[in-house]
């Protein structure tokens, strides 16, 4: 299972944009780096971000998480796997936001062991595992009232090259008509802002 939940976090936009803030520099040894600019904020909104994320800090639970169900053990034919989309809406949320990106993570459920179906989930809210979130930023933040109604299209190509998978995603507010998006993300393209604790230590890369 595939689940995604929007997040608004002006403190992690701000972060990612001082670690480019090289690139602002009008004389830097009489050169001036700021035409660069342009090009090092469109290289961060591509990044996947790994993060150890609070579930306080989603707009959705992680229980109430709209999710998109794949079976691993379904086709054959690789040809299914090369693409993968989908679309999910939003439960109501508890209060107006301007989403920053969205949060991603999955479950796994081994069926067929027993009468209830084992699940390995790497949920905000569930146990450690040496898994961490992923979290993609729009490309402009995204007004929501609590009510509005939410929609995320999300687009999965294989990349043969990087045995991974580039993704696009649109989150549109159906009640204003507006939308933003992320990505092209390359997967396997990651900045590993923080990662779960393992053996009593948190790892954090920043």
């Amino acid at each position: 299972h595939m689940m995604l939940s929007p997040f608004e976090d002006k403190g992690l936009c701000a972060e990612l944009r001082a670690r480019h803030k090289f690139w602002l520099q009008s004389d830097y040894y009489g050169f001036d780096l700021s035409a660069a600019w342009p090009l090092a904020e469109e290289q961060l909104l591509r990044e996947n971000i790994l993060d150890v994320v609070p579930p306080s800090s989603l707009l959705i639970a992680p229980e109430d998480a709209p999710r998109h169900v794949i079976d691993l053990a379904g086709p054959d034919d690789p040809e299914a796997w090369r693409k993968i989309s989908f679309e999910v809406e939003f439960p109501r949320r508890s209060k107006d936001a301007v989403i920053d990106g969205v949060c991603g993570w999955w479950d796994a459920v081994f069926t067929g062991v027993g009468e209830e179906p084992l699940v390995l989930s790497t949920s905000p809210s569930a146990p450690t595992t040496v898994w961490a979130q992923c979290r993609f930023l729009l490309d402009k933040p995204l007004p929501a009232a609590a009510d509005a109604k939410l929609v995320a299209k999300c687009e999965m190509k294989e990349n043969k090259l990087k045995e991974s998978y580039v993704l696009w995603l649109e989150l549109t507010n159906k009640t204003t008509g507006k939308a933003s998006r992320a990505g092209p993300i390359e997967l396997s393209d990651v900045y590993a802002r923080s990662l779960p604790k393992v053996d009593g230590h948190e790892y954090e890369l920043r």
